[in-house]
């Protein structure tokens, strides 16, 4: 379930989005209501293939179904699928990051 930010409609989908990836939602194969027959079709057919609407672009992950933004697919292609979710923790990491220190003209790591 989603609600519109400007008018308020609440849409009822079953459509879900991916914990672990940015913009990648995903339904299971018997909840298909919302994707048209000739998608669905194609993405029995050739399971390797995107298939693209006017808005989405979806593809077959084996026991689901996800879909992207058209406008992301067109320019990432396949990996739009794959975009990693940024990590929530953004304290500085002093102990990974390497630091430089100039010493009388001198570089030291």
């Amino acid at each position: 379930m989603s609600v519109c930010p400007k008018c308020g409609t609440i849409l009822l989908s079953s459509w879900r989005q991916n914990r672990w990836r940015t913009n990648v939602w995903f339904l299971q194969w018997d909840q298909t209501e919302d994707i048209e027959s000739r998608i669905l079709q194609d993405l029995k057919d050739h399971p390797k293939e995107a298939q693209i609407d006017d808005f989405y672009a979806y593809r077959n992950a084996g026991r689901v179904i996800e879909r992207v933004l058209l406008q992301e697919w067109k320019v990432m292609g396949l990996k739009a699928f794959h975009i990693p979710r940024e990590h929530v923790d953004h304290k500085p990491r002093d102990l990974c990051q390497k630091k430089l220190v100039e010493k009388d003209g001198d570089v030291e790591k």
